[in-house]
């Protein structure tokens, strides 16, 4: 499956959603249907230990009973502990948590959180979160999010658009250093006296 971290991290081809709903309505839900709705090609396993199925995907209760490698799980319960031991001896490389209770919630929380980061790292997990919302990789996608004027452009054509465009002031490159991506700079215009 994942050769590195990284892929595990931003390009899993395989993620469990640990506490996955089937009620549309809830936070829960989400993930499962954001991620297909944005265009994930991998396998999702939604684990909820109530439900036979969610969404029209096969559902299992545990990241354990999943029957193929999983790189990467999303954490949607109150009970993380046990989820991050799940992924541990299941040999999920990464876990994502969007649960709370941690050092958001003060002392005790905070060292809850220690326990948790210690006893991810002697299972082999590496933790993002707690309290988040996850991460997206748009490095292959670019070209498809970035829109001016109705016209959409590739990251090629930036540097162009924002000599072309004075209006625009700002932008912003959100990502990870890379080297196989070279430098890359943008010169951002003075504003003209006009503007």
């Amino acid at each position: 499956m994942a050769t590195s971290i990284r892929e595990a991290l931003f390009a899993p081809k395989a993620v469990a959603l640990i506490g996955a709903s089937g009620d549309a309505s809830k936070n829960t839900a989400r993930p499962q249907r954001y991620l297909r709705k944005h265009g994930y090609a991998g396998k999702i396993f939604p684990i909820n230990p109530t439900r036979k199925e969610i969404f029209g995907e096969k559902a299992y209760a545990r990241v354990s009973d999943v029957p193929e490698p999983v790189e990467h799980a999303y954490i949607l319960i109150e009970d993380v502990e046990q989820a991050i031991e799940d992924c541990g001896q299941r040999g999920v490389a990464v876990a994502s948590i969007f649960s709370g209770g941690f050092a958001d919630a003060g002392e005790r929380g905070l060292e809850r959180q220690q326990r948790l980061a210690a006893r991810a790292k002697a299972l082999g997990v590496r933790l993002l979160g707690p309290n988040s919302m996850g991460v997206i990789d748009i490095r292959d996608r670019i070209k498809d999010v970035i829109k001016t004027g109705g016209e959409w452009i590739s990251s090629l054509d930036l540097e162009d658009l924002i000599s072309r465009h004075p209006a625009v002031r700002e932008v912003a490159v959100v990502g990870i250093a890379d080297p196989q991506w070279g430098e890359h700079k943008i010169r951002i215009p003075e504003p003209s006296s006009d503007d």
